[in-house]
């Protein structure tokens, strides 16, 4: 968090719980998700790879593929694995063109070719989605969510969250400093 731009994200991610996100780029046409420091793959490695082709599928560049993160090249301390480990967000890298920096006059092009795809990203049919609240004031409080005894989500400061899963039942596991946890199915 070097930058003035990383340090914007941080600050927005820590207020705002998001459940899926995007890291733009271009030079290359795929879709790859976490880990990028490593080949190990994540818990959530099923859902990530479904994620990725639903976008792949819908998407028209030529050659537009999906890898696992790590698989393509690794690198360390990149937006996708932070906000993962760090919030639990199913965060991809988005390549959206082969030309590193596409011209002004190409960008709609571009921009046409994964409007649809990212359609089908929040369109996606199975979301977990709730609010945690202070039993006594009713007020939303920042919380962990673990789902499935697993990989974890974490709400915003009203309390609410949300994000994509597979197809299911899920078992849900709120805590917060100084409150029991409270689990929902």
């Amino acid at each position: 968090f070097s930058e003035p731009e990383t340090r914007a994200i941080r600050a927005l991610a820590d207020h705002v719980a998001f459940g899926l996100g995007l890291s733009i780029h271009s030079g290359a046409t795929n879709i790859g998700w976490v880990w990028n420091f490593t080949t190990d793959r994540s818990v959530d490695q099923t859902v990530l790879s479904s994620l990725a082709e639903s976008y792949a599928e819908a998407c028209t560049t030529p050659g537009f593929y999906t890898t696992n993160g790590a698989d393509w090249y690794i690198t360390n301390g990149d937006t996708t694995d932070w906000s993962y480990g760090r919030h639990g967000t199913l965060d991809f890298t988005l390549e959206v063109s082969a030309e590193k920096n596409p011209a002004e006059a190409e960008m709609n092009a571009v921009l046409e070719e994964h409007a649809d795809s990212v359609r089908a990203l929040l369109e996606w049919p199975w979301w977990i989605a709730g609010r945690v609240v202070d039993d006594e004031t009713g007020h939303g409080i920042k919380a962990t969510i673990e789902i499935d005894g697993g990989w974890f989500s974490t709400s915003d400061f009203t309390g609410r969250f949300s994000r994509p899963v597979g197809d299911g039942e899920w078992t849900l596991t709120a805590t917060a400093p100084g409150d029991e946890p409270n689990t929902q199915t």
